[in-house]
């Protein structure tokens, strides 16, 4: 998870971000859809790749989806957030 942070850290954009840092990310959701999640933490790294997918790396990426947002979005951040303090209990 701590991966995925970094590569999405808070100035990554696709407007800012050079070929090789999109390859990256790409490399990397691609291996996390390949693995499957063995654990709570395991799980919380899928969603959140999900998630990431999901907001086309915009500003809700870290933030959650704001007021008003589609039920999908709001289950899967939901999912996410639980899987993380589920994971966080060990």
């Amino acid at each position: 998870m701590a991966l995925l942070r970094d590569t999405h850290g808070p100035s990554w954009g696709l407007h800012t971000a050079t070929n090789e840092q999109i390859h990256q990310v790409c490399t990397l959701e691609d291996r996390i859809a390949e693995v499957s999640a063995r654990t709570n933490a395991g799980l919380a790294v899928r969603l959140f790749a999900l998630w990431s997918i999901e907001c086309e790396r915009d500003e809700t990426l870290f933030a959650g989806p704001p007021e008003g947002t589609s039920i999908t979005r709001r289950l899967a951040w939901g999912a996410l957030k639980d899987a993380e303090r589920l994971a966080a209990r060990g």
